[in-house]
């Protein structure tokens, strides 16, 4: 009897919170009318609502830097017909965007923070968008382009120095020439092709490091826990190299070494120096 009594109270209690939460789902779908009326009155809740985010443009003359931070969202920086930003964000996070002598300055907003995210839902749903404009034949003096929680990718640009930063999301590199490349990811991949580099310094804590292009001077990469795969268009007799690994394998033009392999040509103006501690080195010449 006790058993049955034991029984009868759990399906009772189970069948309460299920009413509390049917009741609660809908006061706040059946009482408001769309994604963005839920968010606004339950703000630990994401569910993507395009009515939530609005867009501004703006137009430049010309600039000769960028210095770029954002806390959230997906920056981009592509060639156009002119110097433009267009960014999408949050309704009351709005970013500061403007040129300060012959630089570009945008600080991003912070999103408010939604614990739950179901943005899926939504399809119409966006995010914070950052969108860099420039002339193709444009030459920039240095490119410093910084994310906390987003993507990066910048194609066919030319500048002096770039500087990438991401905390968690991925980097891509496109056409990118510059003289002095670095890169610092904490949680994320980068991603390279049709590079050209006088100096590369990478940087990676958990991520894997994938990079195509021609690359002078010295290239230092160091991988945490990810794999190191460097594919250049120079010769091998081009370089001094060095590779370091701890936990994986190196393979250099397909000779395979599990430590590593310091390799020196006399007279090579270029040098390479790649470790990782948990991954595998790969790289491939011309």
């Amino acid at each position: 009897m006790a058993k049955r009594t034991k029984t009868a109270m759990i399906v009772c209690a189970i069948a309460i919170g299920t009413g509390l939460l049917l009741s609660f789902l809908g006061f706040l779908f059946g009482g408001m009318r769309g994604f963005g009326a839920v968010e606004n009155r339950v703000p630990w809740i994401n569910l993507g609502a395009a009515e939530n985010y609005t867009s501004d443009s703006y137009t430049f003359d010309a600039f000769q830097s960028m210095d770029v931070r954002c806390d959230l969202g997906k920056v981009a920086l592509v060639p156009g017909d002119q110097y433009k930003v267009e960014v999408t964000y949050q309704k009351g996070n709005k970013p500061m965007v403007q040129v300060k002598g012959s630089t570009l300055v945008v600080r991003g907003g912070q999103e408010q923070k939604r614990w739950v995210d179901l943005g899926f839902l939504d399809k119409k749903g966006t995010g914070t968008v950052l969108k860099i404009y420039y002339p193709a034949n444009a030459a920039f003096s240095s490119v410093a382009v910084a994310n906390n929680l987003g993507d990066l990718r910048l194609t066919g640009l030319t500048a002096k120095a770039v500087n990438v930063e991401a905390n968690l999301g991925n980097v891509v590199l496109t056409g990118v020439h510059t003289d002095s490349l670095t890169a610092n990811l904490d949680m994320g991949s980068l991603e390279g092709s049709s590079l050209a580099t006088k100096g590369l310094d990478a940087a990676l804590n958990m991520g894997s490091l994938n990079l195509q292009g021609a690359f002078y001077g010295q290239t230092k990469a160091a991988c945490s826990t990810g794999n190191c795969t460097i594919s250049t268009s120079m010769l091998k007799s081009q370089y001094n190299i060095k590779t370091s690994v701890d936990l994986g394998n190196c393979q250099i033009n397909g000779e395979k070494s599990h430590s590593g392999s310091t390799i020196v040509n006399n007279g090579a103006k270029n040098r390479m120096d790649l470790t990782c501690n948990m991954g595998n080195i790969k790289v491939t010449f011309k």
